[in-house]
């Protein structure tokens, strides 16, 4: 199994940083390199990082921790672009929301998938969300080993790993979605223009809180839309109808 880089952005929201932290140590059983790039967080994250970085759990898996700190929020794409700039070379690389917590076999699942299946190039898990259930870890395994064979079109843009051939002829996220959203959907428009077809396997599971942390960071901005501006930004790129995306606010604005 091939190791990967694992890149988390976050932007205060400590409680579910250290949650998605806690199942990524308990539940992640290849070896990966995590870059956990904090985007100016005011919340007491990035003393907790710190702490984190001077003292690690017993993770057997873990090779290697980077944190980097931003001053401000620089937006989520940008994060992700610092994170594909630390990962290893020639590795899968997957993006982790903060507010997401992951299952026994997320991460091997989702690297055995793309491994299978090379022309996707881009493989994101089943994502359950709402509130956490009590057992939620024993119903995942129970749910992927019986949808194994389950794939569908696109990806959830809270968890997704590249392989290493559609970040070499993709390459990184535009900066231009300002904060975050539709950054994600430009990037499956391009891998697919690239010849990829992205996709989502149901034998990996995890759970997504969501908007955690947009609406904060929304208000901070005096109520713009984020969403709208960056459709618009999306739209005027390529010149291109929506019709094609099955895709909802709710599911791109939940960083």
């Amino acid at each position: 199994m091939s190791a990967c880089t694992l890149v988390i952005p976050v932007y205060n929201q400590l409680d579910y940083t250290r949650c998605c932290l806690e199942s990524v140590f308990r539940n992640t059983d290849v070896p990966f390199r995590l870059v956990i790039v904090d985007n100016g967080s005011r919340d007491g994250t990035g003393e907790f990082l710190a702490r984190l970085a001077g003292g690690l759990p017993p993770t057997p898996c873990l090779e290697r921790l980077i944190v980097l700190t931003n001053p401000a929020n620089a937006g989520v794409a940008r994060a992700w672009n610092q994170g594909l700039r630390a990962a290893v070379p020639g590795r899968p690389v997957c993006l982790l929301n903060n507010d997401v917590v992951v299952t026994p076999g997320w991460l091997r699942a989702l690297l055995g998938f793309l491994a299978e299946h090379p022309q996707a190039g881009i493989a994101g898990p089943h994502v359950t969300d709402g509130d956490l259930p009590a057992g939620y870890d024993e119903w995942a395994v129970r749910y992927a080993a019986e949808n194994r064979d389950r794939t569908d079109d696109g990806f959830h843009g809270c968890c997704f790993a590249l392989s290493p051939a559609v970040v070499a002829r993709v390459g990184e996220f535009d900066e231009r979605f300002e904060i975050g959203v539709w950054e994600d959907v430009d990037y499956c428009h391009r891998a697919r223009l690239a010849g990829f077809s992205p996709r989502v396997t149901h034998r990996a599971v995890v759970h997504h809180f969501g908007s955690r942390t947009i609406p904060a960071v929304v208000a901070e901005l005096g109520g713009r839309d984020l969403y709208l501006e960056n459709m618009r930004r999306f739209t005027e790129k390529w010149g291109i109808q929506l019709g094609c995306y099955t895709v909802s606010r709710s599911t791109l604005s939940t960083r």
